[in-house]
């Protein structure tokens, strides 16, 4: 790489932009069902908040907003973790789960 060559951030790496939610979720794993909540939601992942006790690389499902997603888990870092979803979500369900969040939480 070049001096002048700029050094590609996440962000720049991400296929699909990020939105900010507070959703109430679950996380299903060979290890048990784990309550947390979503922060940010993308057709090909999401972080959470969770006292999880997970590893990298583990599968899970993630239920959220009345939906089932297959999901491994990317990275984990005290009490957040990142999830990639299997087969990415189209935009309507996207949509969708940003659209349940409850009022008295949106502004969160």
């Amino acid at each position: 790489m070049r001096k002048w060559q700029k050094i590609p951030t996440v962000k720049d790496r991400r296929r699909h932009g990020r939105t900010a939610v507070l959703l109430r979720a679950k996380i299903a794993s060979a290890k048990g069902e784990v309550r947390g909540f979503v922060r940010n939601l993308s057709q090909t992942g999401a972080m959470m908040d969770a006292h999880h006790g997970l590893a990298a690389d583990m599968m899970v499902t993630l239920a959220c907003a009345e939906m089932e997603i297959p999901a491994r888990v990317a990275w984990t870092e005290q009490r957040r973790l990142g999830l990639e979803f299997s087969k990415p979500l189209d935009e309507t369900a996207v949509a969708t789960m940003v659209a349940s969040r409850k009022p008295e939480l949106a502004s969160a």
